[in-house]
């Protein structure tokens, strides 16, 4: 994501006597690394952080540049290619660093926090064609768009909807009709004005479920249970999802029913639990669209073991095939709900924190680290993953979808389940 344009730093020389030549253009200088800093404010909610030291290391850890967050919570400096990066908030805060960095990166603690518009709900009215007298409700989703109503026997039944201020014009519905004996059958309309007061869908066809039969090979032995949980998409908005969760069958499949048709706007996920209670680590695997066979042991990050503290240096090993690894993620705990969180290229087993300058207090002395790989086949390989947003959280970069399809991401909270996202 380049949410904000590169500044470039434009340097002139000659003799001081003289005016510079008019037709001459001057050198351009490396791009600056920009730095989005924001501070938690609680109810998930991450504000612009002003006054933060952001500092800017050489590749042999001189400190080459040093800046401070404005009100946007943005800085902007100067250092060569491999260098790092360092933010010490303010009030001895959480520190983050980002190792082998290069001009022109744009970093992020948090992505930039947008307040949200305005939103009100409104009301129109939806009508359905009639799916028999054993229905027991009926149901309507789309983007910003939710309705529910019951109805039985011939002829068109007519249920209100809720609709947001900030849903699309135009978008996908999906209708669903729950039978008293437990079945559940759909009709999918496509670009409906959804802007409508009235919507009318009783032209259209209920339609059975469609099974999404999947298998899986080279599943872990201590594998306890799989959830899965599907969405149609519409844009950028869900429009339906459900979920479902146990074991696999003899056959080793685990089917799932969903709204007929399927293609390029859905999104599937699998997560494989672990553990004696299914609550250790696990493993998941998401896609746009349905793949009928998964080799779970060739999506998996690798683990990192044996994790140690030296003073505030920390060193790991790895388990598992390195090739797989797009970056290493480490949280030093410092007390008080404080930690001191890095992002390295997947090849590093040591993060040696850099020398602060004397006026920065350094923070209490780490008394635990948490370390854990990236994962996926992005072509953009490492510098994708330290420019991201959501990297300094390896669950939520997990759950953000790849802009490509076919293009897969992973990340692992310490104790959590890892991610991996199609």
């Amino acid at each position: 994501m380049k949410l904000l344009a590169a500044f470039v730093v434009l340097a002139a020389c000659g003799d001081p006597q003289k005016a510079p030549d008019a037709g001459a253009m001057p050198d351009a200088g490396p791009a600056p690394i920009t730095v989005y800093v924001s501070f938690d404010a609680g109810s998930n909610y991450h504000y612009a952080q002003a006054g933060a030291a952001v500092l800017f290391f050489d590749p042999t850890g001189n400190l080459v540049d040093r800046q401070v967050t404005g009100s946007d919570g943005l800085a902007r400096g100067n250092a060569p290619e491999h260098s790092s990066v360092t933010v010490v908030t303010p009030a001895r805060g959480n520190l983050y660093s980002w190792v082998d960095v290069a001009p022109g990166d744009h970093l992020y603690t948090t992505p930039i926090y947008v307040a949200p518009p305005t939103v009100t709900i409104g009301t129109a009215n939806v009508i359905l064609p009639s799916d028999g007298d054993d229905v027991s409700s009926y149901g309507v989703s789309g983007p910003r768009y939710q309705a529910s109503g019951t109805g039985s026997g011939a002829g068109a039944v007519t249920i209100m909807a809720s609709v947001y201020s900030d849903a699309p014009k135009t978008g996908d519905l999906v209708a669903e009709a729950t039978h008293t004996d437990g079945r559940h059958r759909y009709l999918v309309a496509r670009d409906v004005a959804i802007d409508s007061a009235l919507v009318d869908l009783s032209s259209g066809t209920w339609a059975d479920a469609t099974p999404l039969p999947f298998a899986f090979t080279e599943i872990a032995a201590d594998t306890t249970s799989i959830s899965a949980s599907y969405e149609l998409l519409s844009g950028n908005h869900s429009v339906w999802g459900a979920g479902s969760s146990g074991l696999l069958a003899a056959n080793g499949q685990f089917p799932i029913e969903a709204p007929a048709p399927i293609d390029s706007h859905s999104v599937m996920t699998f997560i494989f639990h672990r553990g004696p209670d299914g609550h250790g680590n696990g493993f998941a695997v998401s896609f746009r669209q349905p793949t009928p066979m998964l080799d779970v042991q060739a999506l998996e990050p690798p683990d990192a073991t044996a994790a140690t503290l030296s003073g505030y240096t920390a060193t790991w090993d790895i388990a598992g095939d390195p090739t797989h690894a797009t970056g290493v993620w480490v949280m030093e705990d410092l007390g008080n709900g404080a930690s001191w969180t890095a992002i390295l290229p997947p090849d590093r087993r040591t993060f040696e924190p850099p020398a602060l300058p004397p006026d920065l207090d350094w923070p209490a002395g780490p008394t635990h680290v948490h370390v854990t790989f990236f994962g996926g086949n992005d072509p953009a390989g490492y510098a994708g993953l330290r420019t991201d947003p959501l990297v300094m959280s390896p669950f939520g970069y997990a759950f953000s979808e790849p802009a490509t399809p076919g293009v897969y991401r992973s990340g692992m909270e310490p104790d959590g389940i890892p991610i991996v996202y199609y």
